[in-house]
C-alpha cells in the first residue's frame, strides 16, 4: 500500500542530508516571476548577484576542449520520497541513491528535481525539462548533474514518480526501488563548469557536468509536470571570466 504522510519541507530535505536551503530558503518568500530580485530578498541571497551564478548558455564553439577528468558512476537503486515542495517535484535519495567519485572525491547522491523549461541553454536553445541531479560531499561542495529532456518516447522511471506526485507540501515514499541511471544519457558530449545553486541562496559551491545530449519522455509527460510547474526556470546568468569545458 502506498505510504503517505504530511511534514515540512524542511524536514523532509533534513532527514534526506539536503543541507542546501532546507531551514533558510523554507522561510523567505521568493518565486520565479521576477529572479533578478532575489538578492534583494535576504541578506543571505547575496550571493544571487555574484560573479559565478548559473545557469549559464553553453556554446561549444566558445568552450575549451579540454578533457577533465571523469565521473565514476557508483549509483544505485533507491525507492524513492517524492515532494511537491512548491517549487519543483523533488525526489529525495534518503542517503540511498549511490554515489559518484571526481578527482578523487566521493559525492552522495542527495535528491534530483525538475524545472521546466530548461535552465541551461545549448547555443540559446532551451529544452521542454531539465533534471539536477544534486550530489555533496562530505565538506558541503556540491556536484550537480544536469540532464536535458526533450519530447519522444515515453520514460518508465518518470511515469512511476509522476504517479507518486503528491499535493503541495506532502511526500510520498514509492512502495519500489526506481533506477535514476534511466534519467541520464551519461555516453553524451558534455560541458563542465564552476557555478551555483539557481535557487536561493545561489552559493558558488557548485561543480556543474551538464550533458548536451538529451534523454526522452512522453508529450504526456512533459504536459503533466508543466500542469503543475511551467517556468520554473531562473534566466541564464552571465559566463564572465570563467572557464567552461565541453569534452566529446
Amino acid at each position: 500500500m502506498e505510504k503517505k504522510w504530511k511534514t515540512s519541507i524542511a524536514a523532509i530535505t533534513a532527514t534526506s542530508g539536503l543541507f542546501l536551503t532546507a531551514a533558510l530558503a523554507s522561510d523567505i518568500q521568493w518565486d520565479y516571476q521576477a529572479p533578478h530580485e532575489w538578492q534583494a530578498l535576504h541578506q543571505d541571497f547575496a550571493a544571487c548577484a555574484g560573479s559565478e551564478q548559473s545557469p549559464i548558455n553553453l556554446v561549444e564553439q566558445e568552450a575549451h576542449t579540454v578533457k577533465p577528468a571523469e565521473i565514476e558512476y557508483h549509483w544505485t537503486a533507491f525507492t524513492p520520497d517524492v515532494v511537491n515542495n512548491g517549487h519543483t517535484i523533488q525526489v529525495n535519495t534518503g542517503g540511498n541513491g549511490g554515489h559518484v567519485m571526481l578527482d578523487g572525491t566521493r559525492y552522495d547522491l542527495i535528491q534530483f528535481h525538475f524545472h521546466a523549461g530548461s535552465e541551461h541553454l545549448i547555443d540559446g536553445q532551451q529544452e521542454p525539462l531539465e533534471i539536477h541531479f544534486v550530489h555533496a560531499s562530505e565538506n558541503g561542495d556540491l556536484l550537480v548533474i544536469g540532464q536535458f529532456v526533450q519530447e519522444g518516447g515515453a520514460n518508465e522511471t518518470i511515469e512511476t514518480l509522476w504517479n507518486l506526485i503528491p499535493e503541495e507540501g506532502v511526500a510520498i515514499t514509492g512502495d519500489a526501488a526506481i533506477d535514476q541511471a534511466a534519467l541520464i544519457n551519461t555516453g553524451s558530449p558534455f560541458f563542465r563548469y564552476k557555478g551555483s545553486l539557481t535557487t536561493p541562496p545561489c552559493s558558488e559551491i557548485v561543480t556543474w557536468q551538464v550533458y548536451a545530449e538529451p534523454i526522452s519522455v512522453s508529450k504526456e509527460q512533459i504536459e503533466a509536470f508543466t500542469a503543475l510547474y511551467s517556468g520554473n526556470f531562473r534566466p541564464v546568468q552571465e559566463v564572465g571570466r570563467r572557464y567552461v569545458l565541453f569534452w566529446r
